[in-house]
């Protein structure tokens, strides 16, 4: 069963990258910077994450708060602050890159 001329038409107007936009390279070139400095922020936190992680367990083994232990929670507590200006980092790039993909997909203002 073929549809009718109409909704064939209509149809061939319903794509997530509209016909009037064209694809440039700086926009390509733009996202994909945008997404590897993301990762590497990411690959950062997961770094830090695992280095806390670490810490706490030779805390851990520790009977009480020794020298050495108070020194590690203080590595730790200056680990979380870079944590938190590295998520304030990764949300500039998400925004960036959220903004350059509506741009490249013609979603101006809409």
């Amino acid at each position: 069963m073929v549809p009718p001329p109409a909704l064939a038409a209509h149809s061939a107007h319903l794509s997530l990258v509209r016909a009037a936009t064209t694809l440039r390279r700086d926009d390509i070139e733009e996202l994909a910077s945008t997404l590897l400095e993301l990762g590497s922020g990411y690959e950062a936190a997961l770094r830090a994450v695992i280095s806390m992680q670490r810490l706490l367990e030779r805390v851990r083994r520790s009977e009480d708060i020794s020298p050495e232990s108070a020194l590690l929670l203080q590595e730790m507590s200056r680990q979380v602050a870079g944590l938190v200006e590295c998520s304030a980092g990764m949300a500039r790039c998400l925004d960036a890159a959220g903004g350059r993909l509506s741009a490249m997909k013609g979603d101006r203002g809409e």
